[in-house]
């Protein structure tokens, strides 16, 4: 199980860093920007996109279920 975060837009380095050599896509999740080109204090676009401890949180959990 794995779960990048960036502040950032995913990228191809996301996917090979996530899915890794035998990785299966149930288990990642990618907590992160999903376009590119906003701009805001940090704290706002966090909010916006969930980049937040809580995002992160759920993400893990889900993938527990």
């Amino acid at each position: 199980m794995r779960v990048g975060i960036e502040a950032a837009v995913r990228d191809g380095g996301w996917d090979k860093l996530l899915l890794g050599e035998r990785g299966r896509e149930a288990k990642q999740a990618f907590v992160g920007m999903t376009g590119f080109g906003a701009s805001a204090p940090a704290g706002v676009l966090y909010e916006k996109f969930g980049i937040t401890a809580e995002a992160v949180a759920q993400n893990v959990r889900d993938m527990l279920a």
